[in-house]
């Protein structure tokens, strides 16, 4: 079982730690972030809900790997 975990993530070697960084980054930036200035206090909600939607089309569409076209 644990084999079977370290080939699959064998791919994503290094982008796990990007990953983690840059969540770590956003939220950071996002808890920095007065949204109320960007957009109308009613409307955060479903902004933060359209970026999210977004993400989730972008990676159903895409299949390659990080950095490879």
């Amino acid at each position: 079982m644990l084999s079977r975990l370290s080939r699959a993530l064998r791919p994503v070697k290094g982008w796990k730690t990007m990953g983690f960084s840059v969540a770590i980054a956003v939220a950071g930036a996002l808890q920095a972030t007065d949204w109320t200035t960007i957009v109308a206090p009613s409307q955060v909600g479903p902004t933060l809900l359209a970026i999210g939607v977004v993400v989730a089309v972008l990676r159903a569409v895409t299949d390659g790997p990080v950095g490879r076209k």
